[in-house]
């Protein structure tokens, strides 16, 4: 009966390990991405935070900080498990090219 019990608990640990894995590789529930931008191949939402209005710091073209106002969009980015994760240059020049693409200007 014990050794029924333990092997139960195995089975049910394992399930619930692969259960969890399999989540990990998937969105967070109720995120999604912004709709300015699309998402890089072969990853992830794990976390996101919206706000309607909120404040964050960035930097201008004399690299100065700022301040901006105005509806805050938070997401999260992980790679999924066995794919290897593009360069920091590829990331950047996603995002700039998107930014151009809709007529913004990028700030050195």
């Amino acid at each position: 009966m014990k050794g029924l019990v333990k092997i139960i608990l195995v089975i049910g640990f394992l399930v619930f390990a692969v259960c969890g894995i399999a989540l990990a590789q998937g969105d967070k529930p109720g995120c999604k991405d912004h709709p300015m931008f699309t998402r890089m191949p072969n990853f992830y939402i794990s976390n996101c935070e919206e706000k309607d209005y909120a404040m964050a710091d960035f930097r201008d073209e004399k690299g100065r900080n700022i301040k901006v106002e105005g509806k805050l969009y938070r997401i999260d980015y992980r790679i999924k498990e066995g794919y290897k994760a593009p360069s920091d240059l590829q990331i950047i020049r996603n995002y700039q090219n998107a930014i151009k693409s809709i007529g913004g200007v990028i700030v050195k």
